[in-house]
């Protein structure tokens, strides 16, 4: 298999397993979690995720791209080199991808007297850190989901480090007080190496 599309579809179960599984059932429950392009029904469900590779609303500002060397100035593209040990002519490359999730409590049931935007916004952030979180354990643990990846696929690409792959995350208050809506993105990154 295609090391993106493995990626992709670890972030997916990470994301999945963590809010859609039968064992929760509290309010962060996502409704939806796919890989991009969205199903028709993604904007009309209350919460919902989807993974694409780079930023198809920014293609020039987060892409795939060759790792360079450290200059020390903290830029998400520069590698320290000596942390790994190069064998061969192969090339360390970084492969970006971008979660959207959409948060929609227009038909929310909120809790009785609360303050719609309020718990909306509690609900919201519970989501990002949650799934900030679970990536991070998955990034980082010896046998976290991610180990399988550290073999080369069949073009040669293999995974270096998935853990920190959270590099930015935002997310935008929108709607009303009464009908409140939170848009959200987190852009992830993964460090490989491409064997000759």
């Amino acid at each position: 298999m295609i090391l993106d599309l493995e990626i992709m579809n670890i972030v997916l179960d990470i994301v999945h397993e963590d809010f859609t599984g039968d064992a929760r059932e509290d309010r962060t429950k996502l409704e939806l979690v796919e890989i991009r392009p969205r199903d028709g029904q993604f904007s009309r469900v209350s919460l919902s995720a989807s993974i694409s590779p780079n930023d198809p609303a920014k293609p020039d500002e987060w892409h795939d791209e060759e790792a360079s060397r450290s200059s020390g100035s903290g830029d998400y593209n520069e590698y320290n080199f000596t942390d790994y040990k190069e064998s061969g002519l192969g090339q360390f490359f970084n492969l970006r991808f971008s979660v959207d999730f959409n948060m929609n409590f227009t038909k929310f049931d909120f809790s009785p007297g609360a303050d719609k935007r309020t718990e909306a916004l509690e609900i919201a952030k519970t989501v990002f850190v949650r799934t900030h979180r679970a990536m991070l354990d998955a990034g980082e643990r010896h046998q976290g989901k991610f180990r399988p990846l550290y073999a080369a696929d069949e073009f040669g690409f293999r995974l270096v480090r998935a853990g920190n792959c959270v590099k930015h995350r935002v997310l935008r208050p929108g709607g009303s007080d009464r009908q409140p809506i939170f848009k959200g993105k987190m852009w992830l990154q993964f460090e490989t190496y491409l064997e000759p």
